[in-house]
């Protein structure tokens, strides 16, 4: 052995310097009951309101998509190649003819499918008049793809073929005081360009979770839309769920799996009807998609400012608990402690409180999750029928993101070790006296 250099702490000596820092670490923590509580109190509920942010803006995000799905794009659609190519104006002159038969072809493939007419009209009613968009449904298919007849207001009726009936949004017929029988009249044009007006008679209102069917849609009977205006066909054929490989349906499809399935359909009505083709939902709903990526940005910064705020508060509990024993600090190297076990008890403790913090925040966070998932949060009062840009009503509810728990479990006790270095490096840089004399 070199008498000129020191002797190497062997593995056992290493482990038991550990474990004796671990346990006058777990000893100050015990000996500062108060402060230790207050510091886990603040990283957990800085903890908490990260995650529950997190959750209630990915489920508005998720709802939105589901609601634009259920009640207006469906899963896609299918239409006449010339509608494919302009599918910001849909045009009566794009008809679909043998749609009948491109819904066999659909059903074959596991897709449950429903012919439809949109089309733009001004609707009167007593001495004022409003533009409308109008959709044909069939009565019949129409609740194999779409969920309104699960929305309408008690009292109303569903339509039924060959009855000139119209079924309009509650939040419509509220701001117009209109009621069920009111008789009104649609003014629109045919396939082939000529006036036309429609006498339609109110027979039910629905109130659904998408907030732009309940102001500004109406819905008719698809033969009696077919036979005012003049059409053999219509203009396209809304999909519904899709099977998946796992034989169970996907009601809102997305991402690659939805874009596997519509070149599939595409594919095969290719070869059977040329000149049709079928889109995604993304696509129908890009303007949307569109603005709610701007709103994803701001969001991004909400949960980013909710961040900065929860590092602060870390960082302020932790500075203020480190600050508070410098004394300590001068004292227990007055007694001959290394200035790097002081560094490394600082760090372990606030490790721990990091950990049980954290720990602590996860769970409150997750059970305000887990109300929010399932109960949501009303703000009718606050915003009653104004529309907040996403497609939901005044619910708002969470979605689970395991992922954001995890992040913030890491990042409560890594902060928090972090933090901690900052008044062990101020405190070893003072000499003994100094911190004995700190107040």
């Amino acid at each position: 052995m070199n008498p000129g250099r020191a002797a190497t702490p062997s593995a056992s000596d290493r482990g038991a310097g550990l474990r004796y820092l671990l346990l006058l670490a777990w000893r100050n923590l015990a000996r500062h009951r108060r402060r230790t509580v207050i510091t886990l109190l603040a990283l957990a509920f800085s903890i908490a309101v990260f995650i529950f942010m997190d959750s209630m803006l990915r489920g508005i995000d998720k709802e939105s998509q589901r609601n634009l799905v259920w009640y207006e794009t469906g899963s896609g659609r299918v239409v006449t190649s010339a509608q494919h190519d302009d599918l910001d104006r849909v045009a009566l002159k794009h008809e679909l003819i043998e749609y009948r038969r491109v819904g066999a072809v659909l059903a074959e493939l596991g897709i449950a499918n429903t012919p439809r007419i949109g089309f733009d009209g001004e609707m009167f009613f007593g001495e004022g008049s409003l533009p409308i968009r109008l959709i044909a449904i069939n009565p019949a298919t129409d609740g194999e793809v779409f969920r309104l007849q699960d929305t309408l207001v008690a009292g109303s009726d569903y339509l039924e073929p060959g009855s000139s009936g119209l079924i309009l949004g509650a939040w419509m017929t509220d701001d117009l005081g209109m009621v069920l029988g009111d008789i009104v009249e649609v003014r629109t044009r045919t396939r082939h360009g000529a006036m036309q007006v429609l006498e339609l008679e109110l027979v039910g209102t629905l109130l659904s979770p998408n907030p732009t069917i309940n102001r500004g849609v109406g819905f008719v009977p698809l033969d009696v839309a077919q036979y005012d205006l003049e059409m053999e066909g219509v203009t396209e054929i809304a999909l519904g769920a899709m099977p998946s490989r796992l034989g169970r349906p996907v009601a809102v499809p997305t991402g690659t799996f939805l874009a596997r399935e519509i070149d599939r359909v595409s594919a095969r009505l290719e070869r059977e009807f040329p000149g049709v083709a079928a889109v995604g939902w993304p696509r129908l709903a890009r303007d949307y998609l569109a603005m709610m990526e701007s709103e994803r940005s701001g969001n991004a910064l909400l949960l980013l400012l909710v961040f900065l705020i929860a590092a602060v508060g870390i960082s302020n509990t932790m500075l203020i608990a480190a600050y508070e024993r410098i004394r300590e600090f001068g004292m227990m190297r007055a007694l001959g402690m290394a200035d790097g076990a002081l560094r490394a008890t600082m760090v372990i403790e606030a490790g721990l409180i990091g950990c049980f913090g954290s720990l602590c925040g996860v769970l409150l966070g997750a059970v305000a999750v887990y109300f929010l998932v399932n109960q949501g949060i009303d703000m009718s009062r606050f915003y009653g029928d104004i529309s907040l840009g996403y497609r939901v009503t005044a619910v708002f509810r969470g979605a689970w993101n395991p992922g954001t728990m995890a992040v913030a479990m890491a990042f409560g006790v890594l902060a928090s070790m972090v933090i901690a270095l900052l008044p062990a490096r101020r405190a070893l840089r003072l000499d003994i006296v100094h911190c004995l004399r700190h107040e």
